[in-house]
């Protein structure tokens, strides 16, 4: 899991062993630290090819400071912090592989995937050779072969209609599902000045495989009253659940 401990400590990477006896509960095991993570520029994660490797997404290229953004800060900080239109038109966000060796973990950037506007959701197919990542402002969802070696090798892109949070693999059918926000000016608005302003959100469902490639099948969009700024879409039967992070529950709504 990414923590975002911010004041005096920056953000981490929390390792935990699912515990389902006598109910489902979280065991922490250990904290993973690098000066790569910075406050807040890390976003999502996943487990690579084995226990003692993982793939990390960075979504700012530059970190927040320390003491939160309402606080004093340095002209060149204040000004990155403002620099939202620099990620329409420039790629600076970067992958990280962590590696555990000698229990130990080290961190490095995955220069070999390159870079992105947003990177933001990852996934990994069955097999743990095979990487998903959405770029939200690049509005694409990077496919990358995971080596033998370790290395991320892009091997496709695909389009998506919006922009798009989070992303999942669904093991059984291999579908690709992800959270999307249909109207940029308006989740801006909300990070930045309105924290009540309604925005919209919704699901698109990729289908196909990794060696034949994916196609979008599905576009599933709803207004946010019932839930605001969704990240995170899911497809359940004749349903949609919807999450996202700054409303409180899950929206269910039917599929039509």
């Amino acid at each position: 899991a990414v923590s975002h401990a911010w004041q005096g400590s920056g953000s981490f990477v929390e390792i935990f062993e699912v515990v389902h006896e006598p109910t489902l509960s979280l065991k922490y095991i250990e904290s993973i630290s690098s000066s790569l993570f910075g406050t807040c520029m890390i976003n999502d994660l996943v487990e690579g090819r084995t226990a003692e490797e993982i793939f990390i997404t960075t979504w700012l290229w530059y970190p927040k400071p320390m003491n939160g953004t309402k606080n004093p800060m340095p002209l060149t900080t204040f000004l990155k912090q403002k620099a939202v239109l620099l990620e329409l038109f420039s790629k600076k966000t970067h992958l990280i592989r962590c590696l555990k060796t000698s229990e130990a973990w080290t961190c490095s950037i995955a220069r070999d995937a390159g870079y992105a506007h947003q990177f933001n959701g990852i996934a990994i197919n069955t097999n743990r050779d095979t990487i998903f990542t959405a770029d939200t402002v690049g509005r694409k969802i990077y496919q990358y072969n995971i080596n033998s070696k370790g290395m991320l090798v892009k091997h496709v892109e695909y389009d998506s209609p919006h922009m798009i949070d989070n992303i999942a693999y669904i093991y059984g059918t291999g579908d690709l599902v992800a959270g999307t926000i249909p109207v940029a000016w308006r989740a801006l608005i909300k990070l930045e000045r309105d924290p009540h302003m309604t925005v919209p959100g919704g699901l698109v469902r990729y289908k196909g495989s990794e060696e034949e490639g994916y196609t979008l099948v599905e576009e599933w969009n709803h207004d946010g009253t019932a839930l605001s700024m969704i990240s995170m879409a899911q497809a359940w039967g004749d349903y949609v659940l919807l999450g996202s992070p700054n409303s409180h529950g899950i929206a269910v709504c039917r599929r039509r």
